[in-house]
């Protein structure tokens, strides 16, 4: 893999987490907050580092958003001791695994992702909006709505209650 294309992964995997964020509604002092409730802190700053593309991670920084990802599809939010940061994390969806959209990735999973060694879960990865033709957008987001997986559609649903 050339560095150009270890770079676009890096950006991909960037735009993707940071949409994932959003349809969580999670900020960056969420996801630290209670990272940091379970013993793995992720911080604001790797975090934006890695929405920004621009992050160097050193393995832990994989091994504890995994660590948060696994929480989001645990049933024991205990551990998170700001009652309505813990509200907000019952109704996220976790990043999806790339062998199986019913699991959160793991560690290895999300670096994998961020290699660009997997292709990114569609629900994640955010639309192109390079193309300055609205109709052609349109088509596109139309052939998108068509093509959600499950996954996907808990989220819509969960944006529009």
């Amino acid at each position: 893999m050339s560095k150009a294309q270890l770079k676009n992964a890096r950006v991909a995997f960037g735009r993707a987490f940071h949409a994932w964020r959003r349809m969580n509604n999670l900020s960056q002092g969420d996801i630290q907050e209670a990272s940091s409730a379970i013993g793995f802190k992720v911080s604001n700053s790797q975090i934006s580092n890695a929405e920004n593309g621009i992050l160097e991670p050193k393995p832990k920084f994989f091994v504890h958003l995994g660590a948060f990802n696994q929480l989001l599809d645990s049933t024991d939010l205990t551990p998170v001791r700001n009652y309505n940061l813990r509200r907000k994390l019952e109704t996220c969806v976790y990043f999806p695994s790339p062998t199986d959209e019913d699991t959160p990735a793991n560690a290895s999973e999300l670096f994998n992702y961020f290699i660009g060694g997997a292709p990114l879960p569609i629900d994640v990865d955010p639309i192109d909006t390079s193309n300055s033709d609205d109709e052609a957008d349109d088509d596109g987001l139309i052939d998108r709505l068509k093509n959600l997986t499950s996954a996907e559609k808990l989220v819509i649903k969960k944006l529009l209650q």
